[in-house]
């Protein structure tokens, strides 16, 4: 009976995410991104995949975990933009006591902005 659940198990986990790696390993970038979080922000700022966005994880002084959306592509190339954002939350409710949400908020609406001034004149 407990090898037949096992099997199940295993069985779901694989048809869930169409491979073990996905499951136990994380790429290089992410591994890299997770450290130099975590070496210069503090273990409390963690990142995660959410649908194949970012999802930022805040564990507060009581212990509770926040958890919220970023709205940015979890890939390689956004890496230094789930970087820099991160930072900036982080310097907004830690130095200028900003509410999280209202940081996350702040920090959206200037990648809005920096991405509507990095159009190329041709399409204007």
């Amino acid at each position: 009976m407990i090898e037949n659940s096992r099997i199940q198990f295993i069985f779901l986990l694989l048809c869930k995410y169409r491979s073990l790696e996905l499951i136990f390993f994380d790429e290089d970038w992410v591994v890299s991104l997770r450290t130099f979080l975590r070496d210069e922000l503090g273990s409390s700022w963690q990142i995660k995949a959410k649908k194949g966005t970012c999802q930022l994880r805040v564990r507060l002084e009581d212990g509770t975990r926040v958890y919220r959306h970023l709205g940015l592509k979890w890939n390689k190339a956004s890496s230094p933009k789930i970087r820099v954002a991160v930072e900036e939350i982080r310097d907004l409710v830690i130095e200028k006591k900003v509410p999280l949400d209202e940081a996350i908020k702040r920090v959206k609406s200037n990648q809005a902005e920096v991405v509507i001034s990095e159009v190329h004149p041709f399409f204007l």
